[in-house]
This record gives structure tokens, sequence and C-alpha cells, in this order.
């Protein structure tokens, strides 16, 4: 509802939570902080967060450099 006030639609809570994740991992900040950041339980939830940032790097890697 903030985000149709703000004029930004299909903004959700869930994603905002995941781009601070993500953010957060592009600044560097370490998996165990994280983790205590977002109250995540297991530390293998946020382990999918950089894997996935793992893989999307990478990606770009080879897009840009073959």
């Amino acid at each position: 509802q903030l985000g149709d006030i703000a004029g930004v639609r299909g903004v959700r809570p869930h994603r905002l939570r995941h781009t601070f994740i993500q953010r957060c991992i592009d600044k560097g900040m370490s998996i165990q902080d994280v983790m205590k950041a977002v109250r995540h339980a297991s530390i293998s939830t946020t382990e999918e967060y950089y894997i996935a940032n793992m893989r999307r790097t990478k990606e770009e890697y080879g897009r840009v450099f073959n």
C-alpha cells in the first residue's frame, strides 16, 4: 500500500527485505552480520543469497569478458 501511495508499483515487504539483503552483500557485509540483521534462524537461509549473488557475478563477468 505504501508503494502505491508513493507511486511505486509492485513493492512488497518481502521484496524490500530481499533488496536490503542484496545491498548488504554487495557492500561486503559478512554473512554472519547479514544473518543477524535480517534475523534469519539459520545461516543456510542467508547463504542462499550469497550463492545467488556469486552466480549473478559469474554470469556478469562471463557476459563482459567473453
